[in-house]
């Protein structure tokens, strides 16, 4: 570039930068992405002040170790601010902010859609992550989609409904047994320490109440277990670079359940030998959250084994838990036969019946899917899987229905004080898209 070229460059981009700072005096956050657009071209190309410019880059890793929140969500005017000032109207000399007074009958237009689109926007996983590297926050990109759906589920979180039993127990009090050094020093009672003797001499002297439980007059709640599946498949995007709302609708239901002070079993698959899961029901959020946001994609055959290991092993009196699925018309690999050769119908019965909570299929299907369905094709068996064997099916028409979905099952079929799922058909929510 000639001299005199460069020369009349700075000279524009000075005057540009002037202009900047007096329109943006009183608004200074809303115009750093202009200044900031303006001076980008020229530290790329400023060989000579490297060293000096590394001086100021003293808070690089100022995030480093920290969980910032408030990233996922894009502000309205983001993109619109991080412009070059030499494209930005307001910064013209021609540009007048009024419409002239004569000018009423054709009023300016109303923004249109793709102009509001950065409203309420939400970034992907991607985008998320290079905003956190920026940051100084070194993170896998696993690690980064396990904060990406938690802060993305949060907003949509319930208490997860609960189990009632006839009564709880409320604590008696039933006497008073020796205190020493060796028990939680909480547990003392000093009061009745000091009336059995002026003198405490722990482990002597020193005694602790002891409890015991009579019926209560209000029932105890127990939370419905969750155990979930969710479809890996090739046909499923990957969590980690694109929003998957199937990671997103078993986030939000796996959270809500664990507020509510249940246990989780999530399962991820896709082809065969393409399973990761929890170590059985666990309270571990992060671990189940690493769980629903990996990513297969490979072929589609249902985990019977995990399905059949889960419930034909489940001690007696466990808890009842609840079997939610989320796929498409894949899921009907679930009644394939296992590699022991049982047949998947005798291993979903047998899990439907163990689990004790009912089951549920969510699935991505057209829209007349249980009419007119073909023998022996994936439809026909989701059908005969809600007719015959007692499988709730609920169709969602776009996989962004899946978050509406969730929201919904976590209020809609475990309110507090539902009846058991054996005694009774768990009240259906809303179908998302279509009907059932």
């Amino acid at each position: 570039m000639q001299g005199g070229q460069t020369d009349d460059r700075l000279e524009g981009d000075a005057w540009l930068g002037a202009r900047l700072i007096r329109s943006f005096a009183r608004d200074w956050l809303d115009g750093a992405g202009r200044f900031a657009a303006l001076l980008l071209p020229h530290l790329l190309e400023d060989n000579h002040s490297k060293e000096l410019i590394e001086h100021w880059m003293d808070t690089r890793g100022a995030a480093a170790g920290g969980n910032p929140a408030g990233l996922v969500e894009e502000d309205p005017d983001e993109r619109s601010g991080a412009i070059h000032p030499a494209q930005d109207p307001a910064l013209s000399e021609d540009f007048d902010p009024q419409p002239p007074a004569s000018d009423t009958a054709n009023p300016p237009p109303l923004p249109s859609a793709a102009n509001a689109s950065s409203r309420g926007q939400t970034r992907e996983p991607f985008q998320y992550g290079e905003l956190l590297r920026a940051a100084g926050i070194a993170l896998s990109d696993h690690d980064v989609a396990v904060r990406y759906y938690r802060e993305r589920a949060l907003p949509h979180l319930i208490p997860f409904p609960s189990r009632r039993l006839p009564e709880s127990t409320d604590p008696l009090p039933e006497g008073l047994e020796p205190w020493d050094i060796g028990h939680p020093l909480d547990a003392a009672d000093w009061f009745q320490t000091t009336l059995q003797s002026p003198r405490i001499v722990p482990g002597v002297t020193t005694v602790q109440r002891v409890w015991g439980t009579s019926p209560g007059s209000q029932p105890e709640s127990i939370p419905l277990d969750l155990d979930l599946y969710v479809d890996s498949s090739g046909s499923m995007p990957n969590p980690q670079q694109r929003t998957s709302y199937l990671a997103l609708a078993g986030a939000i239901v796996a959270l809500s359940a664990l507020r509510a002070g249940a246990r989780v079993q999530a399962t991820l698959w896709s082809g065969k030998n393409q399973v990761n899961r929890t170590a059985g029901f666990v309270r571990d959020e992060a671990g189940i959250l690493r769980i629903l946001t990996g990513f297969f994609g490979g072929g589609t055959a249902f985990p019977i084994h995990v399905l059949r290991d889960t419930f034909a092993r489940r001690p007696a009196g466990s808890r009842p838990a609840h079997i939610l699925v989320i796929s498409d018309d894949g899921v009907s690999t679930m009644f394939d036969q296992d590699e022991r050769g049982n047949s998947g119908w005798d291993v979903a019965a047998m899990a439907l019946q163990n689990a004790g909570g009912g089951g549920t299929l969510v699935l991505n299907l057209p829209e007349a899917w249980d009419s007119g369905a073909r023998p022996q094709s994936p439809l026909q068996a989701i059908q005969l899987a809600r007719d015959r064997h007692g499988w709730q099916v609920h169709r969602v028409a776009s996989w962004d229905s899946l978050v509406q979905f969730a929201r919904a099952f976590s209020r809609l079929r475990y309110q507090d004080g539902a009846e058991s799922a054996g005694a009774r058909r768990l009240r259906p929510p809303p179908v998302m898209g279509g009907s059932s």
